[in-house]
């Protein structure tokens, strides 16, 4: 189920949303579903904001496999 949706955001494509952090190497980006039931964006020990060049209100576009 989590490879059925594609996520984008700034230009960069994240192929899966993520179960933890650590599912990817120190500084790649991920998405995650938080405990706030949101999505999140985020960069294993690291900023996604400034690698991104994304801040509060940066769009974020989730499709399923079927739509891209």
């Amino acid at each position: 189920m989590r490879d059925a949706v594609e996520i984008e955001v700034c230009g960069r494509h994240l192929p899966s949303l993520a179960s933890f952090y650590s599912e990817v190497p120190p500084g790649e980006l991920l998405a995650i579903g938080s405990s706030w039931e949101t999505l999140e964006i985020a960069v294993n020990r690291g900023n996604a904001a400034q690698l991104l060049g994304a801040e509060r209100g940066t769009p974020i576009i989730a499709r399923s496999r079927e739509q891209s």
